[in-house]
């Protein structure tokens, strides 16, 4: 992969990819929107010492507000979609969304590399 200007890395969990992706931008924005894996993923970068990493705690949607994400058994299947995998009784959380355009505009960003 060429080095990008900027990546963003949506649904960036615990911080696997932001280890890899870190090393091929000069700017990555890290976007999770669950509490424990964000935890998990500010740990990740100060372990790492990733100095051009930008962690969100939110989720992309169409509108900046507040949405609700299904958690699934794995930490890694959560979705703001109902998918199959889900039924009535799967929990949900309330969450932090925002827009793309709104994220772009609060971090001055111009254009993305690679999402």
């Amino acid at each position: 992969m060429a080095k990008y200007k900027t990546i963003v890395n949506l649904g960036a969990h615990r911080g696997k990819k932001t280890v890899n992706l870190a090393g091929k931008c000069d700017l990555l924005v890290s976007v999770e929107p669950v509490a424990e894996n964000y935890r998990v993923l500010l740990e990740t970068i100060v372990e790492r010492r990733l100095k051009n990493v930008i962690p969100v705690f939110a989720a992309i949607g169409r509108e900046s507000g507040m949405g609700r994400i299904h958690l699934a058994k794995t930490s890694q299947s959560h979705s703001m979609y109902f998918m199959r995998k889900f039924d009535k009784l799967t929990p949900t959380r309330r969450i932090m969304v925002v827009s793309w355009d709104d994220l772009m505009q609060s971090l001055d960003i111009g254009s993305v590399g690679y999402a």
